[in-house]
């Protein structure tokens, strides 16, 4: 493939909006012989609450299907309970953004993190922000994640909360490290209290191993002469035991709910490996989680009386030649079809480039002369960022002009010259829009849940943690939640008397309606491409409307519906004809949406 070629004849397929269509095109009736108003059973996830006393969330970094499948100690695991085999990215496909959503239910305009990095237009200039605690103020004044921090509720609950290595729930940088976080102790090392952070009852936080002797002092699993001691970092050569064992030390010590980053499995002594090659990884992965279950279970922590949760960030393209990297910032500063000063750009680099433009003006124009920029398949204008879930509503400065998706082999750089260069250190990539990219999966295990069980139905990163509040019995409509509870792995006693045809059925049209990734996002995000090109004449204008008017209509036709799944799981009445109209009213804004599209 000529991935530098200018053609917009080389756009790949959207295969996930080809894979969806005979999901969202049938129509399901709704079986006549049920009342027209219901009332559940209520004791419906009072249940399984009874018997969940701890919740223990693992988040792999790029680890495929394929690399579960060469774990025996998880694959024994994950036949305990369900493994959810059709679940997907938000966009941008990336760490910090892709966890932050899976482990609050909502997607980047609620969150406020849209990527792993990214600008925010403050007094001073475009200022970068990347990981940083939850509460941190950023360079525009506003928490760093602008959402309630998800162990509030636990808290609320009467359940300390601890993170080990989760993105924005510990200290990520030295220069968040107070020096009254380290009084006291022998270990002044700032580097040390990264990582690790412990969410007590009373809203107060413990940050660092350090302060938590427990596990700072505990005889490492790996090296029983030495201590566990200060967190070794996020590297991909750094070792998984000491991420599972202050997990373990956590659950044992008062710590019922825990959030466990583990990294990439695509490395192998620090470096990118091509498939075939990182077995060794995978081997380690599986020895060490293996021993994490067994002293879980031999503490009394097993899928009798825990919700495990395990699940992945993102999936990987594989590039056997190594990536193909270009300085974006100097295409849009100089093609055939545009010029302008290159000092009006910040460019967050990426196969999932954020580019902010400091004139705003000058937005059609770059816009319109995309066509001359190489690499790319889809753009995501301003409109489109809405239809994304990807603009901010509570700090707007961090949205950027608009978002460039690469070809699958591509990397966008911000400096350096416009020839094309190929980085063979780099043989995996994410972040744009690509089947092995966006399709990931989930792994749940406990009460509550189907035992040897696969389900398929479509889900995202925003509906692990409603399934989690559902299983434990919290509240759903209090939440503001993007997505719903995968009531496809739940079991009978978790799930309404009437629910299997009516509300599967509303979930799986929601999701495409809802999810960037889905029907809707798809469909608008090809019309946002043609607009983009279009953005100096009169049919980007109508495109532009368009894809806003469809937006409107899908945030209110998805509300209800969402709102109407969330009252029946938690067990309030719902008029069954009714869900069947909302659920008609969005295939249609799907269908709207797909015919668009189409004629593009």
């Amino acid at each position: 493939m000529n991935f530098w070629s200018t053609s917009r004849k080389q756009v790949i397929p959207l295969v996930v909006l080809a894979s969806t269509l005979g999901l969202v095109g049938a129509t399901v009736a709704a079986p006549k012989d049920v009342f027209a108003s219901m009332k559940p059973r209520a004791v419906h996830v009072s249940d399984s609450r009874s018997h969940i006393h701890h919740v223990v969330y693992i988040i792999m970094d790029n680890v495929h299907q394929s690399d579960i499948a060469q774990m025996p100690a998880i694959v024994r695991f994950m036949h305990q309970g369900t493994l959810f085999a059709n679940d997907h990215t938000i966009l941008v496909s990336h760490t910090q953004d892709g966890m932050l959503s899976d482990m609050t239910g909502k997607y980047p305009s609620k969150t406020g993190v849209i990527d792993q990095g990214f600008f925010e237009n403050t007094s001073s200039g475009f200022q970068y922000s990347s990981f940083r605690y939850w509460t941190s103020s950023d360079p525009d004044g506003q928490p760093h994640v602008t959402t309630t921090p998800n162990w509030t509720a636990f808290n609320q609950h009467g359940w300390s909360v601890g993170a080990v290595g989760t993105p924005d729930m510990e200290l990520e940088s030295s220069k968040e490290v107070t020096p009254a976080m380290m009084q006291g102790n022998a270990d002044t090392n700032p580097s040390d209290y990264l990582g690790v952070a412990v969410h007590e009852v009373n809203g107060s936080a413990v940050f660092g191993s350090p302060n938590l002797p427990y596990l700072y002092n505990a005889a490492s699993w790996s090296d029983p002469a030495k201590t566990l001691g200060g967190f070794p970092g996020w590297s991909d050569g750094g070792d998984l035991n000491w991420s599972l064992q202050a997990t373990y030390e956590m659950q044992t010590h008062g710590v019922p709910v825990t959030f466990t980053y583990l990294h990439d499995a695509h490395e192998v002594n620090g470096k990118q490996a091509a498939p075939g090659t990182y077995q060794s990884t995978l081997q380690t992965y599986n020895t060490d989680l293996a021993n994490f279950f067994g002293k879980l279970s031999g503490a009394g922590i097993n899928p009798s009386n825990t919700l495990f949760v395990l699940t992945t960030d993102e999936g990987d393209h594989y590039m056997p030649n190594g990536e193909l990297t270009t300085n974006l910032t100097g295409w849009l500063a100089n093609n055939s079809l545009n010029t302008q000063n290159p000092a009006n750009i910040s460019v967050y680099g990426d196969s999932g480039a954020l580019v902010y433009l400091k004139d705003q003006s000058q937005l059609p124009k770059t816009l319109a002369s995309l066509p001359a920029v190489p690499g790319w398949n889809y753009v995501a204008d301003p409109a489109e960022l809405s239809a994304l879930h990807m603009s901010v509503s509570a700090a707007s400065d961090r949205n950027p002009s608009f978002v460039l998706f690469a070809k699958p082999d591509v990397y966008y750089g911000y400096s350096g010259g416009t020839g094309w260069s190929n980085n063979s250190n780099y043989l995996w990539n994410h972040g744009t829009l690509s089947p092995d990219i966006l399709h990931t999966w989930a792994i749940m295990v406990g009460p509550g849940v189907m035992v040897d069980h696969t389900s398929y139905q479509w889900l995202d990163h925003t509906d692990t943690m409603p399934t989690i509040y559902t299983l434990l019995g919290y509240s759903l409509t209090g939440a503001s939640f993007d997505g719903v509870p995968a009531l496809s792995g739940l079991t009978r006693i978790n799930r309404l008397a009437w629910q299997t045809p009516e509300l599967l059925r509303a979930e799986a049209v929601f999701k495409q309606l809802n999810a960037p990734v889905g029907a809707f996002g798809m469909a608008t995000l090809q019309l946002s491409t043609e607009a983009a090109v279009n953005a100096t004449n009169s049919l980007g204008t109508t495109l532009n409307n368009e894809i806003s008017t469809l937006t409107q209509r899908r945030d209110a036709t998805a509300g209800k519906l969402q709102s109407a799944i969330l009252n029946a799981v938690e067990g309030h009445e719902v008029n069954v004809w009714q869900l069947q109209a909302d659920v008609e009213a969005a295939e249609g804004v799907l269908r709207s949406a797909q015919q668009q599209a189409s004629l593009q």
